[in-house]
């Protein structure tokens, strides 16, 4: 298939032998790929810091077919988040976000918005290390809602209509009043949905209240696992 050249978030990577690395990233057009960077762990290796994990690289690799692994041929640091390793609860939630997109975007299938998602996510908790609870939770609605598991959160599932603050969680669908019991939904978390399809994560962050949306995201997320 020849050398692809593409913007790269590194996602997660792995000793190989003595001087080699396994790297896994999210490309912007190709989905997250799995490739093979020789020489990686030598003290003078030309990859230099270029495949730490949560950095953005400029990336060029050679696809074989028939080969599960590519070759890492290049990656040149576009911005790392290095930072965020000084911030204990803010590089956690930055690797599970990583885990996330591991687990839910297949191998291949590019999705430029969930690129865009990510690296958008990661600049905003470097800013704003301390709001990474929020922050996480904003990745994981989007994320769901992306990848086809995150329901409509303004209008009722069963009959349609408008919840208009009534809204109650039930086996992964928001319903109102009239259509069935579940966990009732406050009105903070309420808005709260509705805003994060309008705002960017640092903004949601800020004037969201999340404590009730990680109970709704973890559910969501075992449904999705189920499915």
């Amino acid at each position: 298939m020849g050398v692809v050249e593409t913007e790269a978030i590194v996602l997660r990577t792995y000793k190989l032998a003595d001087a080699d690395k396994i790297v896994v990233a999210l490309t912007r057009d190709r989905g997250v790929v799995r490739g093979v960077a020789r020489g990686a762990r030598r003290l003078r290796s030309r990859f230099g810091a270029g495949l730490e994990p949560l950095t953005l690289v400029e990336i060029a690799y050679f696809e074989k077919e028939g080969r599960e692994l590519a070759a890492i041929k290049r990656a040149e640091i576009t911005r790392s988040h290095f930072a965020l390793a000084r911030h204990t609860g803010a590089w956690e939630a930055a690797e599970r976000m990583c885990a996330l997109v591991m687990e839910f975007l297949p191998p291949g299938q590019g999705d430029e918005r969930v690129f865009r998602l990510l690296r958008a996510t990661l600049g905003a908790l470097e800013e704003h290390p301390d709001r990474h609870a929020a922050m996480e939770r904003y990745f994981e609605v989007w994320l769901l809602r992306l990848c086809g598991f995150w329901p409509d959160v303004e209008r009722c599932a069963a009959c349609g209509r408008a919840l208009d603050g009534e809204a109650r969680w039930a086996q992964g669908r928001l319903i109102c009043q009239r259509c069935g019991t579940g966990t009732a939904l406050d009105h903070e978390t309420q808005r709260a949905l509705v805003l994060a399809a309008r705002l960017g994560p640092a903004e949601w962050a800020e004037r969201a209240g999340t404590a009730q949306v990680a109970l709704l995201t973890t559910d969501a997320l075992a449904r999705a696992r189920e499915r």
